[in-house]
């Protein structure tokens, strides 16, 4: 998420990470991307409200393209992991907050980030740094 996050915000070496192929093109795959990721992870909370907006390891049906979690991970979650998607939604969010989008994905990383109560975090010390930036 958070290299997607920074090919959307004009990272031209993300954009070229993102899309090898056409880098000129990156900006706009790494935005649709992100809808899919973000629509994916508001299926699995939907689908499994216990896990409190977390992921364990999951794995992706080839057909459905839906996630549930793999074996031996029902009801457990790894932290670290977690902690570097929320970090990523982070970045997400914010570049998708500065460019004015208003979309039920952002709506769902924000509910992300605020349930792993990174917002306070966020909005009391990173906001206010990008005013000297």
């Amino acid at each position: 998420m958070a290299m997607l996050a920074l090919a959307v915000n004009g990272d031209k070496n993300a954009q070229r990470w993102v899309n090898p192929a056409q880098p000129d093109k990156g900006r706009a795959l790494a935005v649709e991307l992100l809808h899919r990721k973000v629509n994916s992870y508001a299926l699995f909370r939907r689908a499994y409200p216990g896990y409190g907006h977390f992921l364990p390891w999951f794995t992706v049906n080839q057909t459905t393209h839906r996630i549930t979690p793999d074996n031996g991970w029902y009801g457990r979650v790894p932290a670290l992991d977690n902690g570097e998607l929320a970090w990523s939604a982070v970045a997400a969010w914010a570049v998708l907050s500065a460019q004015g989008t208003l979309s039920s994905q952002l709506i769902v990383i924000h509910k992300m980030i605020e349930r792993a109560r990174y917002l306070t975090h966020i909005q009391s010390n990173l906001i206010h740094r990008s005013d000297s930036i």
